[in-house]
């Protein structure tokens, strides 16, 4: 009887572990390669680049990777996943990079455009002051900067 519950002892403990390697493979298979801060150097390359997209009225945006995957990320101070204002921050960042790829219409992009930075700034007021200076050369996108952008062309 000894040999029957420890055989079946054994087999239950082979089981969970062979599931916790399966979960840990699916998480692990999610995540993405690049951590946060090497993502977010992406994203202002991609913020410059789609500026002057917008401003020469070009069809398509450029993303350097897939925007929604971010909060699957390793950051750099763990501590602020799962904040309220964080998590929220993120989804919206993410959401509006959406709808800039999706919109055709210059002028709605250029709206985009202005919210996904003014959603950077928001979150690295909270939460890491350092890229400020850096976002902020990330320049505004108004009415009159994209009247003059047609009119050159």
């Amino acid at each position: 009887m000894a040999i029957c519950l420890t055989v079946g002892l054994f087999s239950c403990s082979e089981e969970k572990k062979e599931k916790e390697k399966e979960s840990k493979k699916e998480e692990k298979a999610s995540k993405p390669d690049l951590h946060l801060k090497e993502m977010m150097r992406l994203m202002y390359n991609d913020m410059q680049a789609n500026r002057q997209k917008i401003l020469a009225g070009a069809d398509e945006m450029h993303f350097s990777f897939d925007y929604t995957t971010m909060p699957l990320a390793d950051v750099t101070t763990p501590e602020n996943k799962g904040q309220d204002f964080y998590e929220s921050q993120m989804k919206q960042f993410i959401d509006l990079q959406g709808k800039l790829e999706k919109s055709r219409d210059n002028l709605k992009r250029a709206e985009i455009f202005n919210d996904m930075r003014a959603t950077c700034i928001s979150c690295h007021q909270t939460y890491c002051i350092g890229p400020l200076r850096k976002i902020d050369k990330i320049h505004v996108l108004s009415n009159e900067i994209l009247r003059d952008a047609q009119f050159k062309e």
